[in-house]
């Protein structure tokens, strides 16, 4: 197998476990779990899995030095990033199919271009148009998606996943942004591991909160949801992650490869879609749902390609 097959092989395998994601979420949602146990469970079983990770790479020491030195940004932007990302996201659940919860988050790339000239004082506060007819495209087929399934749904049912999902997307660009700003601003150096540690770290407080108030609501959660939140973890926090960082690694200088490589990520729709109609024999999207879906796949295609014709 070539090189830029491997590398594309590695992203497709990283799509196929951040979906776990999505249908986990749904399976605890579907059986009456608490969202607030499958949103705290989740970071606080990966606490300890990402903090050796981070600790066995190089710069670990730097990562705990940064934490520990200036808490205050980490524990805001962890919060807001991890927290509130992932809140809305799991509380969603119960509103949308896994799938729709899927494609739906892609607008975090409309999210992350409408939130630059908010966030940089450079160049990169500038919004390029092909990249702006790209987020529409995507948006586009977001609309249209939840359009398809008003008739499977109530209409109110579906505002408020639609409603969660975009607020859950804006929120993961905007603590990932704003943690790099700061480590820019402070010249801290961590590769993207040490980062997703330390952020996980600073929203332990957060995650504590939420779990005293999910246990005041709801009790302790049911082994099953221990076991779900886990393989979350360990599937999206740990797997997906390690291998879509060895793709963009094995893709080097090689923009066209690269570019193929996060064009992988839209894999999920699809495969969020195949594993919840096989395994939570989920209903299966309406002709105009799938012509949205066809639409998110398009837009994020034709943005990774304009990305990467512009890292030339």
């Amino acid at each position: 197998m070539s090189h830029p097959l491997k590398a594309i092989l590695f992203g497709l395998l990283s799509a196929l476990f951040f979906s776990a994601t999505y249908i986990l979420n749904k399976s605890m949602a579907s059986a009456g779990g608490d969202f607030l146990w499958s949103a705290c469970l989740r970071y606080i079983i990966t606490l300890p899995i990402i903090l050796m990770v981070a600790l066995l790479s190089k710069g670990g020491k730097t990562m705990f030095k940064a934490v520990f030195n200036n808490p205050l940004p980490w524990l805001l932007w962890g919060s807001v990033g991890f927290g509130l990302f992932y809140i809305a996201l799991t509380a969603a659940a119960s509103f949308s199919p896994a799938w729709l919860v899927a494609g739906t988050f892609q607008t975090t790339i409309i999210a992350g271009l409408l939130l630059s000239p908010l966030i940089y004082k450079d160049e990169r506060k500038i919004i390029p148009k092909k990249a702006f007819i790209a987020t529409c495209i995507i948006l586009l087929g977001v609309i249209i998606s939840q359009i398809g399934e008003v008739k499977s749904s109530s209409l109110l049912y579906i505002l408020i996943g639609a409603l969660l999902v975009m607020f859950s997307a804006f929120m993961f660009p905007l603590g990932n942004r704003m943690i790099l700003l700061f480590q820019e601003k402070e010249h801290i150096k961590l590769n993207a591991i040490q980062r997703v540690a330390g952020m996980t770290l600073g929203s332990m407080p957060l995650w504590l909160i939420v779990a005293a108030i999910a246990y005041f609501r709801s009790g302790a959660p049911s082994s099953s949801e221990v076991v779900q939140s886990g393989i979350i973890a360990l599937s999206s926090g740990v797997i997906a992650t390690v291998l879509f960082f060895k793709a963009t690694e094995m893709a080097g200088s090689n923009t066209s490869i690269l570019g193929a490589v996060e064009a992988t990520q839209s894999a999920e729709i699809g495969i969020t879609l195949m594993l919840e109609l096989l395994f939570l024999n989920g209903k299966a999207p309406s002709t105009l749902s799938i012509l949205g879906m066809i639409l998110i796949t398009l837009g994020m295609l034709y943005y990774t390609k304009i990305s990467s014709a512009k890292s030339h």
